[in-house]
């Protein structure tokens, strides 16, 4: 069984090896750890496609790895930004 600080580490190596900084790496690799360690089984063969996913999606040039923070789209009631491997959504 793998534990979940060897398998943040991983994740964490892979982002920064695509580009994303070390400081977005490891709050990418929390949250992604964070969901999958919810599911019922724990972690899943899915994590790891995501996770596969997204480095082919940076390669791709369709992620931007270190994107600063735009408004994607400002209606009300919320505003959604774009903020690199994920989106936030706030109210205006």
């Amino acid at each position: 069984m793998i534990q979940a600080s060897v398998l943040h580490d991983f994740y964490v190596q892979v982002l920064v090896r695509t580009g994303v900084p070390e400081a977005d790496a490891h709050l990418a690799a929390a949250v992604r750890l964070e969901g999958a360690l919810r599911l019922p089984a724990g972690l899943d063969a899915f994590t790891g496609i995501r996770l596969k996913n997204t480095v082919h999606r940076i390669q791709a040039g369709r992620i931007n790895p270190t994107p600063g923070p735009r408004a994607v789209h400002e209606r009300a009631p919320p505003a959604v930004w774009g903020a690199g491997l994920q989106r936030l959504v706030a109210p205006v």
